[in-house]
C-alpha cells in the first residue's frame, strides 16, 4: 500500500481507499496529489463512502474531483501533471462539468471544506469531530476542553452540559446537572460518556455512536422532564429511565429515526403534548403505571399491534392518530378521551372500555370493523362517534346520556339499540341505518335534524320523554303504523315525511310542527294531538282517511 492509500485510509476508511483506488487510479501516481485534494475539500470522515453511496454520489463525486484538478491547473500554470492525468481531466470534464458538488447531509464552509452534519437547526450546523459550523464559521471544540454530544457541549472544565443556540428550548441539559466526574470510554465505533453525580450514587451514561450522536440513555436517577427533552435527536435506540414519573410537551417528539424499538418507563404516569410525536418504530410500549396523556400521544406511530396500558384514565386529542395496526387494545381504567381517539384505526374487531365515560369528537372515526363494542358507563360520545363503522349490529349503552352530530352516521347494520338513560341527540343520529328495528330511548328528550333519517325498518316506536325534533326524524321512514310521543312539544320540518301507512298517532303534548308535517301520509285515521296550536305549511298535506282527529281539547 501506498503512501497516499494509507493516509486516505486512515482519515476517510477503508471503503473510501478502495473507491479512490477504482475512480482515480491515474492520480494516486503523482505522489500527494489525491490526499491533499480531499482533505483540502472534505473534512476527516470516515463515512463519507456510505454517504456518497447511499446518496447514489459516486459518478459527481469524481467529477467534481477532476474539475478540482482541472480548475488547479488553469491558476496554476506551472503545475507539472503527467500527460495521462492531464488527458483523465479531459475525458472527465467532458462527460460532466460539475463546478459545485451536493450531498445530502454536507455543508460548505468558509474554508472550502464540506463538513457532514448531523443536525441543522436554525440555520446552525452540528458536525461530527468536535466541530459547529455557524454563519458558515467553522467552530472547532478543543478536545480537552469539551466534546459535541449531538447539539449540546459538554463541558469537560465546568462539568456542565450546555447549550451552544440559546434559542432552543431542550430540557436535556436541564437533566443533568451536578456533575462531579466524566470519565469517557472509547470503543470501536461508540463512546460511553460516564457521568457521577454529586447528590446520587447512580451513574448516567450516554452512548455515542461514532458521529457523535446520541444512541443509549441511561438515567435512573430522573423523575421528571421539561418540555423538548431531546427534541431534535434522531438516533436514540434505547432510553432507560426507571423512575422517570412525568414528561413535558415534545418528549422525543422529532425523534423519526425508526431504530427506538421498545420503551419501558415503568413509572412514568403523566405526559404532556406530543409525546414520541414522530416515531414510527416502537413495536412494544411498557408504560404500567401511565394514568394521563397530553394531546398527540405517539401520533405518527403506525406499527404498535397491541397495547396495554391498565392505569390510563385519560387521554388528550389525537391518541394514536395514525395507528391502523392495533388489533389489541387493553385500556380498563380509560374514563375520558380526546377529539380523534384512534382516529384512522380500521382494524380493530373487538373493544372493551369496562371504564369510559366520555368519549371526545371522531372516536375511532374510520373503523369499519368494531363488531362487538362494550361500553358500560360511557356517559357522553362527541361528534362522529365511530361515523364510518357499518359492522356492529347489536350495540347496548346502558348509561349514555349524550351523542354529540353523527352517531354511528354509516352503520346501516344494527337492528336494536337500547340506551335508558339517553337524553339528548344531536344532528344525523344513526342517519344512514336501514335494519333497525326496536329502538329503546325510554329517557330521550332531545334529538337534533335528520334523526334515524334513512330508516325503513321501524314499525312502531314509542320515546315517551321525547319534547322536541329537529328537521327530517325519520324522513325516509314508509312503514311506521304507530307512533307514541306522549310529551313531544315541537318537531321541525319534514317530520316522517315519506310515510305514507301511520295510521294512529298519539301526541298530547304537541304544540307545534314544521312545514309539510306527515307530508306524504295517506293512511292516518286517527290523530290526537289535543294541545297543538300552531303548523307549518303543508300539514297533513296529501291525508285524506282521517277519521278522528283530537286537535284541541274538546
Amino acid at each position: 500500500m501506498n503512501k497516499d492509500l494509507k493516509i486516505i485510509k486512515n482519515e476517510y476508511g477503508e471503503k473510501m481507499m478502495q473507491l479512490c483506488i477504482t475512480l482515480f487510479p491515474n492520480l494516486l501516481d503523482q505522489e500527494g496529489l489525491l490526499p491533499k485534494i480531499l482533505m483540502s475539500n472534505f473534512d476527516t470522515n470516515h463515512t463519507l463512502y456510505d454517504d456518497l453511496k447511499a446518496n447514489e454520489k459516486i459518478t459527481d463525486f469524481k467529477h467534481y474531483i477532476y474539475n478540482i484538478l482541472n480548475e488547479e491547473l488553469k491558476n496554476n500554470p506551472n503545475h507539472t501533471s503527467p500527460e495521462k492525468i492531464s488527458s483523465n481531466i479531459e475525458d472527465n470534464l467532458y462527460q460532466k462539468n460539475i463546478n459545485r458538488f451536493e450531498l445530502n447531509k454536507y455543508i460548505k464552509a468558509n474554508d472550502g471544506k464540506y463538513y457532514k452534519y448531523n443536525y441543522k437547526i436554525n440555520d446552525i450546523y452540528y458536525c461530527p469531530n468536535n466541530i459547529i459550523i455557524d454563519n458558515f464559521e467553522v467552530k472547532k471544540i478543543p478536545k480537552e476542553k469539551g466534546l459535541l454530544i449531538d447539539y449540546f457541549i459538554l463541558d469537560l472544565q465546568s462539568k456542565k452540559l450546555k447549550l451552544y443556540d440559546g434559542k432552543i428550548i431542550d430540557s436535556f441539559s436541564e437533566s443533568i446537572e451536578n456533575i462531579s466526574k466524566i470519565e469517557i470510554q472509547k470503543n470501536d465505533k461508540t463512546k460511553k460518556i460516564i457521568l457521577g453525580s454529586e447528590k446520587s450514587e447512580d451513574t448516567i451514561i450516554i452512548t455515542l455512536e461514532e458521529n457523535n450522536k446520541i444512541i443509549e440513555l441511561i438515567n435512573n436517577t430522573l423523575t421528571t422532564t421539561g418540555d423538548n427533552f431531546l427534541f431534535y435527536n434522531n438516533s436514540l435506540n434505547n432510553l432507560e429511565a426507571q423512575s422517570l414519573k412525568k414528561v413535558g410537551n415534545n418528549f422525543l417528539s422529532n425523534h423519526n429515526n425508526n431504530k427506538l424499538i421498545n420503551l419501558d418507563l415503568p413509572n412514568l404516569e403523566i405526559t404532556g403534548d406530543n409525546f414520541l410525536f414522530y416515531n414510527n418504530s416502537i413495536t412494544n410500549l411498557n408504560l404500567p403505571n401511565l394514568h394521563t396523556t397530553g394531546n398527540n400521544f405517539l401520533f405518527s406511530n403506525n406499527v404498535l399491534t397491541k397495547l396495554e396500558l391498565l392505569n390510563l384514565q385519560i387521554t388528550g386529542d389525537n391518541f394514536l392518530f395514525y395507528n391502523n395496526c392495533i388489533t389489541d387494545l387493553n385500556l380498563p381504567n380509560l374514563h375520558i378521551t380526546g377529539d380523534n381517539f384512534l382516529y384512522n384505526n380500521n382494524v380493530l374487531t373487538i373493544l372493551e372500555l369496562p371504564n369510559l365515560k366520555i368519549a371526545e369528537n371522531n372516536f375511532l372515526f374510520y373503523n369499519n370493523n368494531i363488531f362487538d363494542l362494550i361500553l358500560p358507563n360511557l356517559k357522553k360520545a362527541g361528534d362522529n362517534f365511530l361515523f364510518y363503522n357499518n359492522s356492529t349490529t347489536n350495540l347496548n349503552l346502558p348509561n349514555l346520556e349524550i351523542t354529540g352530530d353523527n352517531f354511528l352516521y354509516k352503520n346501516q347494520k344494527i337492528s336494536n339499540f337500547k340506551a335508558d338513560n339517553l337524553r339528548s341527540v344531536r344532528n344525523g343520529f344513526l342517519f344512514n341505518n336501514l335494519e333497525l328495528e326496536k329502538l329503546e330511548l325510554p329517557s330521550l328528550q332531545i334529538t337534533g335534524d335528520d334523526f334515524l333519517g334513512k330508516n325503513n325498518k321501524l314499525f312502531y316506536l314509542e320515546l315517551p320523554s321525547l319534547q322536541i325534533t329537529g328537521h327530517r326524524t325519520l324522513y325516509n321512514n314508509n312503514i311506521l303504523r304507530q307512533l307514541k310521543l306522549h310529551n313531544l312539544e315541537e318537531t321541525g320540518d319534514d317530520f316522517l315525511h315519506k310515510n305514507t301507512y301511520l295510521y294512529i298517532f298519539e301526541a298530547q303534548n304537541l304544540k307545534k310542527v314544521g312545514n309539510k308535517f306527515l307530508y306524504n301520509n295517506l293512511g292516518l285515521f286517527i290523530l290526537y294531538l289535543p294541545n297543538l296550536y300552531a303548523t307549518g305549511d303543508d300539514f297533513l298535506y296529501r291525508n285524506k282517511p282521517l277519521r278522528k282527529d283530537y286537535l284541541t281539547e274538546s
